[in-house]
């Protein structure tokens, strides 16, 4: 009966796992991350919103060979940019629109403080080299 209990238990916390994060759609690596602004209070879906928005501004701003450095952090950036999408993000082509993205996802000023600076250090350990400070300077 024990280990009826443990497997059910099991069982039930997959169900619920893969359903709370099914919305989510295949963003793969980048799960780590944005379990990683989880912790910090930012929603999982500001988070592939607020990603989503940055790589559009990036695709619109840097040039190919940048782009391509802070691209190899997302592998899932397809993903990642269909979900943001579904999310209401649009096409960001400056700070301004990055910001109204982001009060639009429900992030506040302060959650913008922690979000940027995380996203910077994730690029900046899985992106190309440079990537993080590619990205650093995009965002100032």
């Amino acid at each position: 009966m024990k280990k009826f209990k443990s497997v059910l238990f099991v069982v039930l916390a997959s169900i619920i796992f893969t359903s709370c994060t099914s919305s989510l759609g295949d963003i793969g690596k980048t799960m780590a991350l944005v379990n990683s602004l989880e912790k910090m209070g930012i929603s999982p879906d500001a988070a592939i919103g607020g990603i989503g928005g940055i790589l559009s501004l990036a695709q619109g701003k840097l040039d190919p060979a940048d782009l391509s450095k802070v691209m190899s952090a997302f592998p899932d950036s397809k993903n990642i940019m269909k979900e943001a999408k579904k999310l209401g993000v649009g096409n960001v082509t400056n700070m301004a629109d990055l910001g109204k993205t982001f009060s639009k996802l429900g992030m506040k000023p302060t959650d913008v403080v922690k979000f940027i600076p995380e996203v910077t250090k994730y690029v900046g350990s899985n992106g190309g080299s440079g990537a993080g400070d590619i990205i650093g300077g995009l965002l100032k």
